[in-house]
């Protein structure tokens, strides 16, 4: 008996389905989308809005965490993982606003220091600018604290006196969240 070429095709399409509902019946074809995994991209969000690198980047992220967040409201996940993630969102976009003006002055403030060797760019320059030997300039730490909107600075380096020894100095400067030097004070 010879098939037509509509009956081959109707054959060909039926052993698909029929293979497709054997393979779905024993798992190995899933019917469902694959479930999103809630608690790892929230994790992923979280990580990133408290390590932000711009401002830009920031306020994106805070713009995805709002839509997971309420996404993730209408989940039904009871697992401690889920409902901590859950919350940790809820608390960073509730408090959005203050979070991204809190988050914009740590990256403000970090823009002004050396990430290799901790030292404030405006200081080290004014410093080179007022010592006998500016080529001897040597950084050893810098510290620094935040008051109101103010940052001081107290950093230890060493340069060659007028003597042209290699000696140890400190100073003590007051920055503006700008960047500006406002005073600086060398030595005790």
């Amino acid at each position: 008996m010879k098939l037509s070429r509509k009956q081959k095709i109707w054959a060909v399409i039926i052993g698909i389905v029929v293979v497709y509902g054997i393979l779905s019946e024993t798992g190995l074809i899933s019917k469902q989308k694959p479930q999103r995994n809630y608690v790892a991209e929230a994790t992923a969000l979280i990580k990133d809005l408290r390590n932000p690198t711009s401002v830009e980047g920031l306020k994106s992220d805070y713009q995805k965490a709002e839509v997971l967040y309420s996404e993730m409201k209408n989940v039904k996940d009871n697992s401690d993982a889920f409902i901590s993630a859950s919350m940790e969102l809820e608390a960073l976009t509730t408090f959005k606003d203050k979070n991204i003006e809190i988050e914009t002055r740590k990256l403000k403030i970090k823009k002004l220091f050396s990430s290799w060797d901790g030292s404030n760019y405006k200081l080290e320059q004014y410093l080179k600018k007022h010592m006998n030997d500016p080529s001897s300039y040597q950084h050893v730490k810098t510290n620094y604290e935040i008051k109101d909107d103010k940052i001081i600075i107290y950093t230890e380096f060493r340069g060659k006196n007028a003597f042209g020894a290699l000696v140890l100095n400190n100073a003590m400067a007051v920055q503006d969240l700008d960047g500006n030097l406002e005073s600086v004070k060398v030595g005790n």
